[in-house]
């Protein structure tokens, strides 16, 4: 598992390469941060939030993070390496004795239903605060994939006749048919947000702010045999293929009192990118998502949710979220967090979240239903 995570986030970080984004701020609050984020990082979620800072103490800032989400309660990637290591010895054993077969036999039928499912990403802001028009340049970049096997009761009878008729198991690897199967795609925006306030009359502030962005998809369909499975392989050139577009995101913050209200519309343009097979599309679709949040002093509270489903890629489903997020900032620099995600739709596990935040550094962690495990952090500068 820890290999995957690696290589996946590893993948993520070459730009151009979450359930969504990861931050070591506001993943700590499960992301729910549409109306409450502030003005640097805050832009990742909602493009008018760049807007919202205080003009005498924010100025010029530059923040980077990077995080991992894996679901593997099945051992899966463990099972599928010593699986390659089990076949990779019977090349050398010159006979396939009945102990060696059963084992053989067992580990395939131990992967049959597994699943993992990993996550991860990586982005960086620059923020320029500005009465005129604030910009924030982003570069978020989020990797997805799952890994589910297909075990061929014809390699369980393949298994038999090579010990019943005493063949050499050297030949074995390249008759099995059982696969190991990946779908999923690392995810890059490219962008500049903009955002401007404006007073109303009643005391009440307006934030608008829209992102336009490249695009840039790099999906991976990802199929090997059980004796050739390598999580390495995952970006390799026979699986992935890039394909790119421009969209946008729209964004917009009421404030009224300690109150918040946020409405966010990303990738406005429904778009499909290609796959290396030519039948299989990836496609990203138009989201919106509202937001209601309270802040008083050092407190905020969040509560956001997408109003519409839109397809999980590298997974078979719709996903449509609901975040609650917390926030307590302590002695001006000490900010605890927690929050909780859920899909409506059941595609993704449920999982919960603590933030811890000291000065400029920020730790996330997240867990959930099925073993799901991972964290994220942040670094930043503020001039």
């Amino acid at each position: 598992m820890k290999k995957t995570l690696l290589s996946i986030a590893l993948i993520s970080c070459s730009l151009p390469a979450v359930a969504g984004e990861f931050h070591g701020s506001f993943s700590g609050m499960s992301s729910a941060a549409y109306a409450t984020g502030n003005y640097s990082e805050g832009v990742l979620l909602n493009p008018s939030l760049g807007a919202s800072y205080n003009p005498e103490k924010d100025d010029f800032a530059l923040l980077f993070s990077l995080g991992a989400l894996g679901s593997d309660k099945d051992d899966l990637i463990d099972q599928a390496d010593e699986l390659v290591d089990v076949i990779d010895r019977l090349e050398f054993a010159g006979e396939l004795d009945e102990a060696q077969a059963e084992d053989l036999k067992r580990r395939l039928e131990n992967i049959d239903g597994d699943s993992a499912r990993v996550a991860a990403g990586a982005n960086l802001v620059v923020s320029i605060p500005n009465e005129l028009v604030s910009l924030a340049f982003v570069v978020n970049s989020r990797g997805f994939i799952s890994l589910i096997p297909d075990v061929s009761d014809a390699d369980l009878d393949l298994i038999d006749r090579y010990l019943a008729q005493n063949l050499d198991p050297a030949g074995l690897d390249a008759e099995l048919e059982s696969t190991i199967n990946g779908h999923g795609a690392v995810v890059t925006d490219i962008g500049v947000a903009f955002s401007k306030a404006f007073n109303l009359a009643n005391g009440d502030h307006l934030l608008l702010g829209m992102t336009p962005k490249k695009v840039e998809v790099e999906s991976i369909i990802y199929s090997s045999t059980v004796a050739d499975f390598d999580e390495d392989d995952f970006d390799a050139d026979e699986y992935t293929l890039e394909d790119s577009s421009m969209n946008y995101d729209l964004g917009m913050t009421y404030i009224s009192g300690n109150m918040r209200y946020g409405l966010v519309v990303n990738n406005l343009q429904n778009q499909t990118y290609n796959t290396v097979e030519p039948d299989e599309k990836i496609s990203i679709k138009r989201q919106m998502t509202g937001a209601v949040g309270y802040v008083n002093g050092n407190f905020k509270a969040e509560a956001a949710l997408d109003l519409n489903a839109v397809p999980a890629i590298g997974l078979n489903g719709d996903v449509q979220l609901m975040r609650v997020g917390l926030e307590y900032s302590a002695w001006e620099w000490v900010r605890l967090r927690a929050g909780i995600e859920q899909d409506s739709k059941n595609t993704l596990e449920d999982t919960y979240s603590f933030g811890l935040g000291v000065g400029a550094l920020n730790l996330a962690y997240l867990a959930g239903s099925d073993e799901t495990q991972g964290a994220a952090l942040s670094l930043g500068l503020r001039f």
